[in-house]
């Protein structure tokens, strides 16, 4: 870790804490077992993480074809996250129901200080 990252890591996860809007995060595995033929799927909830920022996609996103409009970007804080943002994910806050359709690491230094993410209503 950097100078940086040691100032930055905490500053950015106390924000999360302070503004962050409680969501419930849904991530699916699925699961193949070679010598049996057989798949299963699990799911696992992350209840009470933090997501910030959010507000509806950039106009950037929607003139290059990369969001619809709809589509929500946001941030989760890295550091003391439960999970590591992945797409499809699902995420869900104000009484709907989310998908990930990207996620972007942002660096403080050698280290990731927050997760971007585009939702989509699912």
């Amino acid at each position: 870790m950097t100078v940086l990252d040691d100032k930055l890591l905490p500053a950015v996860k106390s924000l999360a804490a302070k503004l962050g809007k409680d969501v419930t995060v849904v991530i699916e595995t699925l699961t193949y077992a070679p010598t049996t033929g057989l798949s299963s799927r699990s799911t696992t909830s992350h209840t009470n993480q933090k997501l910030m920022g959010i507000r509806p996609v950039s106009r950037e996103y929607l003139e290059r074809g990369l969001a619809e409009d709809g589509d929500t970007q946001a941030m989760f804080a890295a550091s003391g996250l439960s999970f590591t943002p992945a797409l499809g994910m699902r995420v869900t806050f104000g009484g709907k129901t989310y998908t990930t359709l990207a996620v972007y690491d942002i660096y403080s230094g050698e280290s990731i200080t927050a997760y971007r993410v585009v939702l989509r209503v699912a």
